[in-house]
């Protein structure tokens, strides 16, 4: 005997194609003799109950494309650091106008290498906590030294190292650049250069 297009042998253990299983009672009781639902039902309710649980989720938040494929990232000035405060200041002026040109979804951090607060390691865990999980380390120095080129990174990849997933990367320090010559001329020209 044949039940729900089954072979012979197999009975109500075959599952195949048009298949169909009895349809759950809404009090969780079995069905006994309820109607039977067919496979294409089970995949339309199965669609509209994922459906309905992300809208029921997920009920004010509305997510861009870049969501799934960008992880938040992170761009993290460090300068020496001094005892004069006036000093320290400059940088946090300087970070704050490098948010200003970059798109809302980055961060922008600073911290100090020594001397002061807050430390590398202070600075990227406050970028952590905001959600980053990529971070750019720019060391705002305008010579590759040994601070740069090694200190500065192995600070960083030691503050990183407890951040299981976090990736961090070390830009080369400000050095030569047009924007510096300009920068060189203006300032010369503020105290009476007349070219």
């Amino acid at each position: 005997m044949v039940r729900n297009g089954a072979p012979p042998g197999i009975g109500r253990f075959w599952t195949g194609f048009g298949a169909s299983r009895p349809v759950p009672s809404r009090a969780g009781r079995a069905p006994g003799s309820a109607a039977l639902e067919s496979r294409w039902q089970r995949r339309a309710r199965d669609r509209n109950h994922v459906k309905s649980l992300a809208a029921n989720k997920y009920p004010l938040r509305k997510c861009s494309r870049a969501d799934y494929i960008f992880p938040m990232q992170a761009v993290l000035l460090v300068d020496h650091g001094s005892r004069r405060a006036e000093s320290n200041e400059q940088l946090f002026a300087i970070a704050e106008l490098v948010r200003q040109r970059l798109p809302g979804s980055v961060l922008v951090g600073a911290g100090h290498m020594e001397l002061a607060e807050p430390s590398i390691e202070t600075a990227l865990d406050e970028l952590v906590r905001r959600g980053a999980m990529q971070i750019v380390v720019v060391p705002y120095l305008l010579a590759p030294g040994r601070h740069a080129s090694t200190d500065i990174p192995n600070l960083a990849e030691r503050a990183a190292s407890k951040h299981p997933g976090l990736r961090v990367v070390t830009s080369e320090c400000l050095g030569v650049d047009d924007v510096l010559a300009d920068l060189v001329i203006r300032r010369a020209r503020g105290t009476g250069l007349q070219p």
